[in-house]
């Protein structure tokens, strides 16, 4: 595991470990060499992520900051340094005393050979004539020299580490949503296996899919069709506990320290009716992001203030995103498109409605149970959803919630409204951030859907106190430190206040601030006590939408309807 090749230091390392290959003529394996960004977080994320699929006799290391992170990513999963060996290239000692936590360490001495880099420098500069090039090498001072790391690395015990053995009590089956942090929670799961014996077997499915799974999954007969854990959106918890599909855990609650939550969060991620269905696992406000180095140029902010008479800025209103939509998309040739609308399926396009009907204070469902759909509020929110397709990246009927944010940091449009958890590679994001490529800001209109994701356990379960474990475990501070490194946000207050977390991914305190106005879109619950079907609701909105957006039908026609679908929907 080296630093990225740009560093002559880290090349060196990388040639020499391919030529020692090479002059045993044999070929590294394909994840044999990784490339780090020479700090210990990505370390962490790199080495979580290799174990998931691999288990290496060696981990050889070019610094030791990165070996660092190496050892912490092995002890966290259950593995140590005699299980895996660590090796330093750099211990970045400085005095004698100094000790590496690897197994082995070689040092490179730094001063040293920056000292003796001056010294040629000026004696090159004071004689050019005279001085020949020169190849110096200065041996290390380390604790070992090569000859010692080899000698000790042949007498050391590679043991692997041992495979606790369970039966089918002491294993539980989750259901999860598809997103880039749901897959880097993965590589923790060992942890939980380590600590506890019970082995854990996760299914993933993309949004669309995963609350018909719940479903069937709790009518199967079948216990291999069914699972013990479901992760689920916070609209889905009223049906879900009204249906008898989550199970109560009010029992189990005296066990947790809900002060650790963010404020008032159980009422959106955990409770239905005065009990408790579930635990939060992934806020998600609705965050924008733009391209910082466009909205700072100086030619293109005269541009934009020539034309619509207003500063380039991160926008504020509705109307302001559409501005600047048209711009970058029709006025300057800096970009190709001004944003993505995802509209591929219900879940992608609702969001989009739901943030613009909020924004212009339109209602869908009063809370008497009567239908308000169709009002002044909700015509000027479809017109202003018509008019950012028309400065949209084209393929918006095929761009999900995924999609969007590739075209983002590919670098095809100028902003994006997303959920951080559908960020494919939040380090991406971090490293554009640091150099000053990518700022992130509230939404345009002010009215974020809050996202999120709890974790509950089903009814049917059969074994259900190891179900609870698990989620007690995902609630774990320590364990969210270690989700937040791979990027995960959780809806514990100390990820957002946590000093090393916040130096690292600085828009963690703008998620923070985002959640004192962001809510959920919740279905109604009428007189009966019946809650409505988020997703039914979704389908009767989208289908006329649909409808719009592929011109079969006006906004005159399509708003109407709707009503009109949705009171015979109330009404059944």
């Amino acid at each position: 595991m080296s630093g990225p090749l740009r560093y002559t230091s880290e090349s060196e390392c990388v040639k020499g470990f391919t030529e020692a290959y090479e002059n045993a003529n044999r070929t590294p394996h394909t994840d044999a060499i990784i490339h780090t960004d020479l700090n210990k977080e990505d370390a962490f994320r790199k080495i979580t992520g290799l174990l998931k699929k691999d288990i290496p006799d060696i981990v050889m290391t070019t610094s030791e900051t990165i070996a660092n992170g190496v050892i912490e990513g092995l002890h966290i999963l259950g593995y140590s340094t005699q299980n895996i060996p660590v090796v330093t290239l750099g211990e970045e000692h400085w005095n004698k005393y100094t000790r590496s936590f690897a197994n082995f360490s070689t040092a490179r001495p730094a001063m040293k050979l920056g000292a003796k880099a001056a010294n040629l420098l000026v004696e090159k500069l004071q004689s050019p004539q005279l001085q020949e090039s020169d190849q110096i090498i200065l041996n290390s001072n380390g604790t070992h020299d090569a000859s010692m790391i080899l000698s000790a690395l042949k007498t050391s015990p590679l043991a692997q580490p041992s495979v606790t053995t369970v039966g089918k009590k002491n294993s539980i089956r989750i259901l999860m949503l598809d997103t880039p942090l749901v897959h880097s929670f993965h590589g923790l799961l060992r942890n939980f296996e380590t600590q506890t014996g019970i082995r854990v077997d996760i299914t993933i499915l993309q949004h669309h899919r995963l609350y018909d799974a719940i479903v069937e999954s709790s009518l199967s007969d079948k216990e291999e069709n069914r699972y013990d854990v479901y992760m689920y959106d916070i609209p889905w918890l009223g049906m879900l506990a009204n249906q008898g599909i989550l199970a109560d855990i009010s029992s189990f609650m005296h066990t947790i320290d809900v002060s650790k939550f963010l404020p008032g969060s159980l009422e959106y991620f955990s409770k239905f009716q005065d009990k408790y269905f579930g635990l939060p696992f992934m806020y998600a406000p609705q965050i924008l992001y733009y391209r910082k180095d466009l909205f700072d140029n100086p030619a293109l902010r005269n541009q934009f203030e020539k034309q619509f008479g207003s500063q380039l800025r991160p926008p504020v209103s509705l109307r302001e995103y559409n501005a600047m939509a048209e711009f970058f998309t029709s006025k300057t040739s800096a970009i190709p498109y001004g944003v993505s609308i995802p509209a591929a399926y219900d879940e992608c396009l609702a969001p989009e409605l739901y943030m613009r009907l909020r924004s212009y204070g339109s209602e869908i469902i009063d809370s008497n149970g009567n239908v308000v759909f169709d009002n002044p509020k909700t015509l000027k929110a479809y017109i202003n959803f018509m008019q950012i397709l028309r400065f949209a990246k084209p393929d918006y009927l095929n761009a999900n919630d995924v999609s969007i944010v590739d075209s983002f940091l590919s670098g095809e449009t100028a902003m994006l409204i997303s959920y951080p958890s559908f960020l494919t590679d939040i380090n991406d994001l971090r490293k554009s951030s640091m150099i000053g490529s990518i700022g992130y800001s509230h939404i345009p209109g002010n009215s974020p859907l809050l996202g999120g994701w709890s974790l509950g356990v089903a009814e049917r379960s059969t074994n259900k106190d190891s179900a609870m474990a698990f989620i007690r475990w995902t609630c774990n501070e320590q364990m969210d430190n270690y989700f937040a490194l791979l990027g995960g946000q959780s809806a514990i207050t100390r990820t957002y206040t946590n000093d090393e977390l916040v130096k690292f991914y600085p828009w963690l305190p703008l998620y923070r601030s985002v959640y004192s106005y962001t809510k959920p879109m919740l279905p109604p619950i009428i007189r009966n006590g019946q809650v409505m079907s988020p997703n039914a609701i979704d389908a009767i909105i989208c289908k006329w939408a649909y409808q719009l957006i592929n011109g079969n039908a006006a906004i005159e026609e399509v708003i109407p309807s709707t009503q009109k679908e949705l009171e015979r929907f109330m009404n059944q």
